[in-house]
């Protein structure tokens, strides 16, 4: 018995840690080895523009990424002025991209580009009347773009602005509540626009929620690990999600944090951290349920001594947040767990060949180590004292197994 709940939960933990990262193509080129370059995607194509490259240069280059084939085309280089510190978005047709910042002309920026995928071509739309600025929030949603927060020659901004794509203009909105800051993680989820963390007088961990329809912003939770600059993000299927960056000591993390937010209850829960330590102004797209990191400073040798990248890693999310069951005999799928995911109490329903007073329930983490085991005496079992995150549970009675993975919010 012993022999077979090792085996068992040996291929539970061995199917979780599937889902984990792994290397695809890496952006060609000699200038492609870049911190903060512009990505987006549209139609199932990854793009990565502009950055600055390890000489501190600000770059045009520009390549697209087809995960069919795992390789990258390069492309004509962006018309616009060569830049840093800038952002892009996709509304899904389209791609967005625009601020900055141009090392060799010392300029910040304040204009705004829109692309066409099918040409391959860039237009210049109305530039903000604001503010100049490097690394805002750059956010869309229905129709609209949203900038705001970011560096400036005169300081932090703590301003707020719409682009209305069809009228291309501009108005100023409420300001951000926060204080002044620059590169913070946003992201956009149900309608509404989410900012927060980020560098100011100090590293942060605050974050906001704005309602375009009401133009009011709202204070949310702060977030539960240590404050965090510098990363990249994306939103999929319902949740936002933050990815590396620096800590709270603008130094690298020592993983390279992957986080979830659940906008339901407010809450964040950890996923398994990308290779290596943090990187420092990555960049990210999200392609078929498949989250892309690219690019970005890897900061193992401490700032400013670090080695710049050009290479991607891939996370299957659409895989990781699938509940999954696999049975010992796969044409017999007898236990449901409901809800999945769940906060407190977890409810066990046995079917066929599992017997009430002879089911043992074990509770594994990530990395495969027991946490609980329990007779199953009742149909429902508390695991409130568990963090949030994700974890195995090992069904087994007499001769049959079932392995679940779990998500507690």
């Amino acid at each position: 018995m012993k022999i077979i709940l090792t085996l068992f939960t040996l291929m539970c933990s061995t199917l979780l840690f599937a889902q984990q990262w792994t290397d695809v193509a890496s952006v060609p080129g000699s200038s492609s080895s870049k911190h903060h370059p512009v990505t987006f995607s549209i139609n199932g194509i990854g793009y990565s523009v502009a950055g600055s490259n390890s000489f501190e240069v600000s770059t045009s280059t520009s390549h697209k990424y087809d995960p069919i084939t795992d390789s990258w085309t390069t492309m004509s280089d962006f018309p616009g002025a060569s830049r840093g510190f800038s952002y892009g978005v996709s509304d899904g047709e389209f791609g967005y991209m625009g601020f900055g910042y141009n090392t060799q002309t010392g300029s910040y920026l304040d204009d705004l580009w829109k692309f066409n995928p099918v040409s391959e071509t860039w237009q210049e739309l109305a530039s903000c009347p604001c503010q100049a600025r490097t690394h805002p929030a750059f956010i869309h949603l229905d129709g609209k773009i949203f900038v705001g927060v970011g560096g400036s020659s005169s300081g932090n901004r703590d301003d707020w602005w719409q682009y209305d794509i069809a009228l291309n203009s501009w108005s100023a909105k409420p300001d951000f509540p926060g204080v002044p800051r620059h590169h913070p993680y946003y992201f956009d989820l149900d309608g509404y626009a989410y900012v927060g963390f980020g560098h100011g007088n100090g590293i942060f961990k605050d974050f906001y929620r704005y309602d375009p329809d009401s133009e009011l912003w709202e204070e949310m939770n702060d977030f539960p690990g240590e404050g965090r600059v510098a990363g990249t993000q994306f939103s999929h299927d319902g949740y936002g999600y933050i990815l590396s960056g620096d800590g709270d000591n603008h130094d690298y993390l020592e993983t390279g944090e992957f986080w979830k937010y659940n906008p339901a209850n407010d809450s964040w829960s950890q996923l398994p951290s990308h290779p290596g330590l943090s990187r420092w102004a990555p960049g990210s797209f999200l392609i078929d349920g498949k989250a892309y990191l690219v690019q970005g400073q890897e900061r193992f040798l401490g700032f400013p001594g670090a080695a710049y990248t050009n290479g991607m890693i891939v996370f299957d999310l659409d895989l990781y947040n699938s509940p999954f069951s696999i049975n010992e005999n796969p044409s017999d799928i007898t236990v449901s767990v409901f809800p999945n995911p769940f906060t407190d109490q977890l409810n066990i329903k046995l079917n066929g060949n599992f017997i009430p007073d002879e089911t043992t329930i074990t509770v594994l983490d990530l990395l495969g180590k027991k946490l609980r085991e329990l007779k199953l005496t009742d149909q429902a079992i508390n695991l409130s004292d568990l963090a949030a995150g994700t974890y195995t549970l090992l069904i087994k009675s007499n001769d049959v197994s079932q392995c679940i993975k779990l998500v507690k919010d």
